[in-house]
């Protein structure tokens, strides 16, 4: 109990085992002034060979300058030699990786060097690179529900390569993934999304994550928290930004710059119909919501079609055949009104056709 302030710990290390260990040859002394008993510290030596075993005793100082005997030999890795980087790791801590969180590298001046956002490869992984020789802060700042929160480490020297953390909270990780439609890619099936590089992915104004899109269009963010985001596609028309919600665990399948209802794909046939209509449209949105509302000449509405009605669905052609029954609907003309809303984003189409039917 209480306290030693004038002890300490000395450590005496090798790169081989077996060596002769002493006080007087200790490169590492840790004072305990000021620290009370119980407290657990940790101490970082920097300046070693990278990726290299090292082999350790230690050894501790009473307030009249005795040193116990030596520890037992432990051993260790020295980490990955990171030429004027930092790297690591930010994990939930269930271990998965979390994407797009926000990484700095602060010096002893307060002044953030660099930055760096963790990448989708499930592992969380960043890499704080065009450092200075140096001791820096390391922060990493995360939005979760539109919640900003951050925690930082000290002391990490450039060229440390397992600045790692893990988030005091477990979250269900969501993604977006979609593809670009074909009338928006280059003749060469190449996206043009790719032209300008990539899609990115942006949170509170700043982009964490972009994403290079594949030869047939395809698209993938993973690893995200949940929350608000904007999805922002470059083509050859400018670029294009789409604001997406994710909940947690969330899936979500978007095609951006879709054609929520596509031209002239919007008719009802036969035309006059005798005993059944078939209406039909095409689409380049994932999904969509449908309404087809058929009414009289002078607004008397005859027969609503919704979602819930028995339609069919091929790749982006959709269908729904209408059978006539009894007396119903009666020789006439009546206006057609289809609505297609797109499920994601809420983008809105309406076409009014005319059916004429002769029974």
């Amino acid at each position: 109990g209480g306290y030693l302030p004038q002890g300490g710990f000395a450590v005496h290390y090798a790169t081989w085992t077996g060596f002769t260990p002493s006080t007087s040859s200790a490169q590492v002394l840790v004072s305990t002034a000021a620290l009370e008993a119980g407290t657990t510290i940790a101490y970082l030596v920097a300046d070693l060979w990278s990726d290299t075993t090292y082999y350790f005793r230690v050894w501790a100082r009473d307030d009249a300058g005795s040193w116990s005997s030596a520890s037992a030999e432990g051993q260790g890795v020295s980490g990955e030699d990171l030429d004027r980087r930092i790297a690591g790791h930010v994990r939930l801590p269930s271990g998965t990786g979390v994407t797009g969180v926000l990484m700095e590298a602060v010096n002893s001046s307060g002044e953030t060097i660099a930055t760096a956002y963790t990448v989708d490869d499930a592992s969380g992984s960043f890499t704080l690179a065009d450092l200075d020789d140096g001791i820096y802060r390391v922060q990493a700042t995360w939005v979760s529900d539109d919640i900003v929160s951050s925690v930082s480490k000290d002391g990490i020297p450039m060229g440390y390569a397992d600045t790692d953390f893990v988030l005091s909270s477990e979250f269900l990780l969501a993604s977006v993934a979609g593809v670009i439609p074909a009338g928006l890619r280059t003749a060469g099936l190449r996206p043009a999304a790719a032209a300008g590089g990539t899609v990115t992915l942006l949170q509170l104004g700043r982009p964490v994550a972009s994403a290079v899109p594949s030869a047939s269009g395809e698209y993938r963010f993973s690893g995200l928290l949940p929350g608000t985001y904007i999805l922002r596609f470059e083509t050859g028309g400018g670029i294009s930004d789409y604001r997406v919600t994710l909940t947690p665990g969330m899936d979500l399948f978007f095609t951006p710059l879709a054609e929520t209802l596509r031209g002239d794909s919007a008719y009802v046939y036969p035309n006059p119909a005798v005993t059944r209509a078939t209406f039909r449209f095409l689409t380049d949105s994932a999904s969509v919501r449908r309404q087809i509302s058929v009414f009289t000449l002078d607004g008397r509405l005859v027969r609503r079609i919704t979602d819930s009605d028995p339609w069919s669905v091929s790749g982006g052609e959709h269908k729904y055949v209408w059978n006539f029954s009894g007396g119903t609907p009666a020789s006439g003309v009546y206006f057609c009104t289809l609505k297609v809303q797109d499920a994601a984003s809420g983008d809105t189409r309406v076409k009014t056709m005319k059916l004429a039917v002769i029974r």
